[in-house]
C-alpha cells in the first residue's frame, strides 16, 4: 500500500524535498557519500515513487541549494517499517548544527507525522543544507516537505482537549488519557477506501482517517455499556461535509448519529447512549463505524457515566 496522499495544500505554502504531490527542490542528492552502510533506492509502491533505506545505519540527503524554511511551520513525512527499533530524523544547517526528532518504530502501516519546526531548534531554519536519518532496519519514506498553514489550516496544530473523567466511570476505546480496551482493531479490512493512521498532534496520539468513505473499529472484546450514559469523542475536520458515527451490536444491529462538519477547531461531543438504543443492544456492543467524507482526526473515543 502506498503512502497516504498528502492533504491538498497550496503549493505556495510548501517546500517539497521528496513527493509526487508537489514540485520538488531541484538538484537534491538523496545518496551523498558519507561513508554510510545504508543502501538507498527509489522504488514504486502501488505506483507511487518511494524512497527506501535498506539496512539503515545513517543516511543523508543533500539539498540542491540551501533552503530558507523560516516561513514554514512544520516538516511533514510519511514512513513505514516493520523491523526498525530506532529511527531519528535530523535537520542540519551549516556548522554543522543538527537536531534530532525521534520517530516511533516499528510502524503498523504508514505513519504520517507533522513535526513543528520549533522542535529542531537551534538549527538555522533560514539556512538548511541537509537531512539526516539514523537508526536501523529497512525504512520506506515519502512526502518529505515543509509547509505552513493558510486560512483555517488543513491539519490541527493543538491536541484534542484532555478529558478529566474519573477512570472508574470510563470504558476507553482510544485515548492517551485512559487505559484502552485491549486488542481493539482500529483498522479492520472491511473493503473501505479510507486510509487509517495514528499521528501525533502536539504530542498527543490521534487517529487520522484520510479519504473517508467508511471505517470500522472492532473492539477487542464485546462491551456491556448498560451502566454507561454517554459516548464521548473529539473530532476535527477542515474539509468533511458529511460524518456519522455508528454503534453496532451483533446481528449486526447498528444505528447512526450525525456529527456537524466541517469543524472550527476540535469539537468535543457527548452523545447520550439512548440515541443508539433500542436498535443497538447496549449490553453487547462490539463495533464502531464512521461514514462520510474528507479527512477526519479523532481522539478520546470513550464511554462514560
Amino acid at each position: 500500500m502506498q503512502a497516504p496522499t498528502p492533504p491538498a495544500r497550496n503549493p505556495a505554502n510548501v517546500i517539497s524535498v521528496f513527493s509526487d504531490a508537489y514540485t520538488n527542490t531541484p538538484g537534491t542528492d538523496f545518496n551523498p557519500n558519507w561513508g554510510q552502510a545504508t543502501q538507498v533506492t527509489q522504488v514504486s509502491v502501488a505506483g507511487n515513487n518511494t524512497l527506501r533505506y535498506g539496512g539503515l545505519n545513517y543516511q543523508g540527503t543533500q539539498f540542491g541549494s540551501n533552503l530558507d524554511v523560516s516561513g514554514m511551520t512544520h516538516l511533514h513525512l510519511d514512513y513505514w517499517t516493520n523491523n526498525s527499533t530506532a529511527l531519528n530524523i535530523y535537520t542540519i544547517s551549516p556548522g554543522p548544527v543538527e537536531t534530532a526528532v525521534a520517530l516511533t518504530v516499528p510502524t503498523n502501516g504508514w505513519v504520517s507525522i507533522d513535526i513543528p519546526l520549533s522542535s529542531f531548534s537551534p538549527v538555522a531554519l533560514n539556512n538548511l543544507i541537509q537531512f539526516k536519518f539514523d537508526g536501523n532496519g529497512d525504512i520506506y519514506l515519502d512526502n518529505l516537505y515543509f509547509y505552513k498553514q493558510s486560512g483555517g489550516g488543513t491539519v490541527p496544530t493543538t491536541a484534542a482537549p484532555t478529558p478529566a473523567y474519573n477512570a472508574a466511570n470510563v470504558i476507553s476505546v482510544f485515548s492517551d488519557a485512559y487505559t484502552n480496551i485491549a486488542g481493539t482493531n482500529l483498522g479492520p479490512n472491511w473493503g473501505q477506501a479510507t486510509v487509517v493512521t495514528q499521528v501525533p498532534v502536539a504530542g498527543n496520539n490521534t487517529l487520522l482517517y484520510t479519504g473517508l468513505n467508511y471505517q470500522g473499529i472492532e473492539l477487542g472484546s464485546n462491551q456491556n455499556l448498560s451502566n454507561m450514559t454517554f459516548l464521548h469523542l473529539d473530532f476535527w475536520s477542515a474539509n468533511s461535509t458529511s460524518l456519522k458515527v455508528f454503534l453496532i451490536s451483533p446481528g449486526p444491529a447498528e444505528k447512526a448519529y450525525t456529527l456537524t462538519v466541517p469543524t472550527a477547531g476540535w469539537t468535543s461531543i457527548d452523545i447520550p447512549l439512548s440515541e443508539f438504543s433500542p436498535t443497538v443492544n447496549l449490553s453487547n456492543v462490539f463495533q464502531f463505524k464512521f461514514e462520510g467524507n474528507g479527512t477526519i482526526y479523532l481522539d478520546n473515543i470513550l464511554f462514560r457515566n
